[in-house]
């Protein structure tokens, strides 16, 4: 339907192309194990209609035709080289600076710096304590990834290197 110029298919059938025929289903064409269905345009009838009337095209036109927009399609696909594509450089982020999660919550939940207002029910403020306590622990993983994704560069040092003489370590965590 991609093809310019066809508006729609009026029939289209399936059927075995190897002469294995089992019982006729118009709606189901099974496929035996190990094998894939393929158009035999050896054996393929192939019918055009302007409208309603029938159109008589050359059967062997029609079928190179095929095969020329396949072969065009299959080369185009091919040709798609790393060049065709836009890429953006990369820009350098430092990850020692780390932010809370509870930095990024609203202040209504009270878990941010600035806490809740003295006015608010002590029943609030022990809720909110609650989860500031609760993401802690998330917030010391995150912590802890994002000093280890730092220190990569440590890790995957060539031996000549001028740093390779630093104890580094293999694991990395942010206090």
């Amino acid at each position: 339907m991609d093809i310019p110029g066809i508006k729609s298919i009026h029939h289209f059938m399936m059927n075995y192309c190897d002469g294995a025929k089992a019982e006729k289903n118009e709606w189901i064409l099974p496929v035996a194990p190990g094998k894939k269905p393929v158009l035999c345009y050896c054996k393929s009838a192939i019918n055009f209609y302007k409208d309603v009337i029938p159109v008589k095209a050359p059967r062997q036109q029609a079928i190179e035709k095929w095969i020329a927009l396949l072969q065009e399609d299959r080369a185009m696909s091919l040709s798609v080289t790393y060049d065709d594509y836009q890429y953006s450089g990369g820009s350098w982020s430092s990850l020692d600076a780390y932010t809370s999660i509870t930095k990024n919550l609203p202040q209504c939940y009270g878990v941010g710096d600035e806490g809740l207002s003295p006015s608010v029910a002590f029943s609030q403020t022990i809720k909110a304590l609650q989860l500031k306590g609760f993401l802690l622990f998330f917030d010391q993983v995150l912590a802890n990834y994002i000093a280890q994704l730092n220190q990569l560069k440590h890790l995957f040092q060539l031996k000549e290197s001028p740093i390779a003489d630093m104890d580094t370590g293999t694991y990395f965590l942010k206090v």
